[in-house]
């Protein structure tokens, strides 16, 4: 996705996993929410505490959802980062040591 024109994206792979995420949320989430607002604007439901009440906790389990399906993303995030820092330390290192041998066969 991209925002504005296009001229702006994100680059990294948290960046993209990030937008992906917001727009999960306002595609999928919001409308929801809204749908639940809506309902507390009508005229005559507005005087029944009872509905409010309900409406109010209902639109609070549902952010405590969407925070903790973030929080496992982001756990799961984490993970490939450091996943990916070690192959890539991994590669580094194997590279460095092939040189080194290389230098040193090549030196003999």
């Amino acid at each position: 996705s991209t925002i504005g024109y296009g001229d702006m994206y994100p680059a990294t792979r948290a960046g993209r996993v990030l937008v992906m995420v917001i727009l999960l949320f306002v595609l999928m989430i919001f409308p929801s929410l809204i749908s639940h607002i809506e309902e507390l604007s009508d005229g005559d439901d507005c005087s029944d505490e009872d509905y409010i009440i309900s409406c109010i906790v209902s639109l609070w389990e549902e952010t405590r959802y969407v925070n903790f399906e973030l929080r496992k993303l982001d756990r799961q995030l984490e993970k490939q980062q450091q996943r990916l820092l070690r192959t890539t330390e991994a590669r580094t290192t194997t590279t460095t040591t092939t040189e080194a041998r290389t230098t040193t066969t090549t030196t003999t």
